[in-house]
């Protein structure tokens, strides 16, 4: 793995949403610093709590949240009000659009990437792969860049 593999956290419904293919672009407030072709590792929060797949970037747009809305709301697997709610006083909003979901035919729950590393922390929004975590997602089956 390389440094263009980002560790994302997702609220279940919204991993559920991508990988149906019924969420097509994941939305931010702030930028991640990826670009297209940055694989994505996807990790359901509680109640799931485990590393469900993974995906590819298409690319990343970046807009006034009105301006994005109108792009890719029908894509977002949100509401037009979940939408506003979220970007309450951001000037500019974010959109990864995702190329080549995939579920894990078998989760990684939290509990093993603890066993790995004690110190392992789920992403609060995202975060960069490290290389000790590298190391130990190394079995996982992440889509060609």
């Amino acid at each position: 793995m390389s440094r263009d593999v980002l560790f994302l956290s997702l609220h279940p419904r919204f991993a559920d949403a991508v990988f149906a293919g019924e969420k097509r672009v994941e939305l931010r407030r702030t930028r991640p610093r990826i670009e297209a072709g940055s694989r994505v590792l996807v990790y359901a929060s509680s109640p799931v709590s485990s590393l469900v797949g993974a995906f590819v970037v298409e690319s990343v747009l970046e807009m006034p949240p009105s301006r994005l809305w109108e792009q890719i709301g029908r894509c977002a697997g949100l509401t037009r009000t979940e939408f506003r709610r979220y970007f309450i006083g951001a000037k500019l909003g974010y959109g990864i659009v995702i190329r080549e979901a995939h579920a894990f035919d078998q989760f990684v729950p939290l509990d093993t990437l603890r066993s790995s590393d004690r110190q392992f922390r789920p992403p609060q929004c995202y975060h960069y792969i490290t290389p000790r975590q590298a190391e130990i997602l190394s079995g996982c089956p992440l889509p060609a860049a």
